[in-house]
C-alpha cells in the first residue's frame, strides 16, 4: 500500500504537503503548535506500524474512536463540529 515499504508515512507526506503549501503561498493559513506536533507524533507512530505491517494507516486505528466522539460527545463545542 502507499506509505509502505521504502515510502513514508501518511502522516509524514500530510506534514511535507502543508509545509510545501505554507513557503508556496505564504502564510494564508497559520498551523497551531499543538497541531504541529500531534502530527509529529502520528508520524512517529505510523512509522513504527510500518515496520511491521507495510499497510498500516493510523488513521484507520483512529478512525472508530473519532468517530464514536463525534457522535456521543454532547458538548456544545463538539455539536458545533461540521
Amino acid at each position: 500500500g502507499a506509505g509502505g515499504a521504502g515510502g513514508g508515512s501518511r502522516v509524514e507526506e500530510l506534514g511535507s504537503e502543508l509545509a510545501r503549501i505554507q513557503e508556496t503561498y505564504g502564510n494564508l493559513f497559520q498551523i497551531p503548535s499543538y497541531f504541529a506536533l500531534i502530527l509529529r507524533a502520528f508520524s512517529i507512530l505510523e512509522g513504527i506500524g510500518l515496520q511491521t505491517d507495510p499497510d498500516y494507516a493510523i488513521a484507520q486505528e483512529c478512525y472508530p474512536y473519532v468517530a464514536r466522539r463525534l457522535l456521543t460527545d454532547r458538548s456544545p463545542r463538539a455539536r458545533a463540529a461540521p
